[in-house]
C-alpha cells in the first residue's frame, strides 16, 4: 500500500510467486476479499501520500489532507480478520508542488528553520496511519519500506536530468553523496522522520531498509525512454526514480528482504498462538476433569436413589 515504488514491490512479489503482476493491481477492492484461502493472496492499493489528496478547483492548488488517512480501511476494526500483513511506503510525491493542510496547520512552506514543511507532513501522516492501526488493534505484521532514493543528476525528470551511470559502476556511497548531496540529504531526512514516527509503536512492526542498498545502484533505473509511471498518455520520460523490474533486479532484492522481515515478525505471532493454544488446552483439561467428576457424582446419586426406592429388606427376602 503506497506509491509507485511500493507498487514495484507488489509487482516483483507477484512475479516471484509465479502470478500475473497485473492481477489485483490498481485500487483493489477495499473489502480485501480473498480469492483463495490456501494460498497467499496479495493486493496493491495505490495511495501516493497514504493520506487524502486532491485538486482544489477554486484555487487550482493540489493539496494533501494530512489528518485524513487513505485508504479509509486503515480505521476498519475488521481489518485484522481480512488482512494478515501490511506493507506500507511513501515519500517521492512529498517533493512535488503540493500544499499540506490539516485542521491545525498549513504546510508546504519549505524546509527553513522553524517551518513545518514536507518532512513534518510526512511524519504526521505516518503517525496518523500508525494511530489508526493501533486504535483498532491490527494484529498482523506491519512493514514500512524506507525511502528508495532517486539518482537524477544535472536536473530532474522534467528539467533535463539523467542517470546514465555505467552498469555496476562501483560507485561508493560517499562518492554518490558528494555528487548528489541534495538527494542524499533528502533520503536521510525522510528515513529519520519515518523512524521517529514509528518509535514506541504497539504494533508488530518491522522496517524494510531499502535506502542503503539502493543508494549504491544508480545504474539500475529505467533511464531514458521509459513510459511515465502514472500516465495513460504513453508519454516517454527519463525515469531515474523507479528501478528495472527484472529477475534478480533491485525490486527482487527488496522482496527477499521483505520476506526476511515478515518471517521475523511472524515469530511472535506463532509464539502467541502457541501460548493461546496451551491456555485453551489447559482449560479443556479442566473442563474434562470437572465433567468427569460431575458424571461420577451423578452416578453415585443414581445408586443411592435406586437403593432408597427398594426400601429396607424384609426377613423373608433375606
Amino acid at each position: 500500500m503506497g506509491d509507485s515504488l511500493v507498487r514495484q514491490i507488489f509487482t516483483s512479489t507477484q512475479c516471484l510467486l509465479g502470478r500475473d503482476p497485473l492481477q489485483f493491481y490498481p485500487n483493489a477492492d477495499p473489502a480485501l476479499n480473498r480469492a483463495g484461502r490456501t494460498k497467499p493472496h496479495v493486493r496493491f492499493f495505490d495511495s501516493k501520500f497514504l493520506a487524502a489528496d486532491g485538486l482544489d478547483r477554486a484555487t487550482r492548488i493540489y493539496y494533501v489532507t494530512i489528518d485524513q488517512a487513505k485508504p479509509l480501511f486503515f480505521s476498519d476494526p475488521k481489518l485484522s480478520s481480512q488482512c494478515s500483513a501490511l506493507v506500507l511506503g511513501s515519500g517521492h510525491h512529498y517533493d512535488k508542488s503540493v500544499t499540506f493542510r490539516s485542521r491545525q496547520f498549513w504546510y508546504g512552506c519549505g524546509n527553513s528553520t522553524g517551518c513545518r514543511g514536507k518532512y513534518d507532513a510526512y511524519q504526521s501522516v505516518i503517525k496518523l496511519v500508525r494511530h489508526e492501526l493501533e486504535e483498532h488493534k491490527f494484529r498482523g505484521p506491519v512493514v514500512w519500506a524506507s525511502y528508495a532514493p532517486r539518482h537524477f543528476r544535472h536536473g530532474d525528470w522534467n528539467t533535463g536530468g539523467s542517470c546514465n551511470f555505467p552498469t555496476r559502476s562501483g560507485y561508493s556511497g560517499t562518492a554518490l553523496a558528494d555528487e548528489m548531496p541534495d538527494e542524499y540529504l533528502r533520503m536521510q531526512q525522510y528515513d529519520k522522520a519515518a523512524i521517529k514516527a514509528w518509535e514506541g509503536t504497539q504494533l508488530n512492526f518491522g522496517m524494510l531498509n531499502v535506502s542503503s542498498l539502493t543508494w549504491l545502484r544508480p545504474d539500475a533505473h529505467y533511464g531514458p525512454g521509459a513510459p511515465h509511471s502514472n500516465s495513460s498518455s504513453g508519454r516517454i520520460v527519463v525515469d531515474c526514480s523507479h528501478y528495472k523490474t527484472a529477475a534478480g533486479g533491485v525490486p527482487d532484492t527488496w522482496v527477499r528482504g521483505l520476506a526476511a522481515v515478515l518471517e521475523a515478525r511472524a515469530e511472535p505471532i506463532v509464539a502467541d498462538h502457541a501460548a493461546n493454544l496451551e491456555k485453551v488446552t489447559e482449560q479443556a483439561r479442566r473442563y474434562k476433569k470437572q465433567r468427569d467428576e460431575a458424571r461420577a457424582e451423578l452416578e453415585e446419586m443414581k445408586k443411592k436413589i435406586q437403593k432408597n426406592e427398594k426400601g429396607p429388606v424384609s426377613d423373608s427376602e433375606e
